[in-house]
């Protein structure tokens, strides 16, 4: 797996359409940002970042400003879909090695066939839980990539409105399915 930025340089939004924008508008340099980092915003005091000290139009700083709190929350929502991942990861091991040893016990005739089975059904649902983290995990990375630069959102890929899915019509289950993992 991909390790999770735990903080980004502040230069990385010098890549964005909307802080672009706003430089050409405001006459500033996006590319001049200052020395400093993005780091994942804290949900639970609703800690922002530190304010920037960036030269020129008080709109041009808040474009950046805005800009730096969407990173940051990106940043936060991946790393905590990480760790969700790495937490089922490590279930899944757990019930696989559990699963090993039931199967030994049972050809050793300490456990009955049920119970192998219901040990088999306990690894399956980890798994399928995995699954659903990894999915979750997909999306936290495909917003957060789209955060950064200046690709197109998740929401604008997944519609169902879109001229590619209209043309392919292939997968047309897609957005349903990445709004149910999105809002369940």
């Amino acid at each position: 797996a991909a390790e999770v930025p735990r903080e980004l340089p502040m230069a990385v939004l010098a890549n964005r359409n909307d802080v672009n924008l706003a430089a050409a508008l405001y006459g500033a340099d996006a590319s001049a940002m200052p020395d400093g980092v993005i780091e994942a915003t804290n949900e639970a005091t609703n800690e922002g970042q530190q304010d920037i000290d960036v030269p020129g139009n008080p709109f041009y700083v808040h474009a950046v400003a805005q800009a730096r709190e969407q990173v940051s929350e990106a940043l936060r929502r991946l790393q905590a879909q990480s760790d969700i991942a790495n937490t089922a990861y490590a279930r899944v091991a757990n019930a696989r090695a559990e699963f090993e040893s039931s199967k030994q016990r049972r050809d050793h005739g300490e456990i009955s066939e049920v119970q192998l089975m219901e040990d088999f059904q306990g690894l399956l649902l980890d798994l399928h839980v995995l699954a659903a983290a990894n999915g979750e995990l997909a999306l936290a990375w495909a917003v957060f990539m789209g955060s950064i630069g200046n690709s197109p959102s998740i929401d604008s890929i997944a519609g169902p409105q879109s001229a590619q899915a209209e043309q392919t019509d292939q997968l047309p289950f897609l957005h349903k399915v990445s709004r149910k993992l999105r809002n369940p």
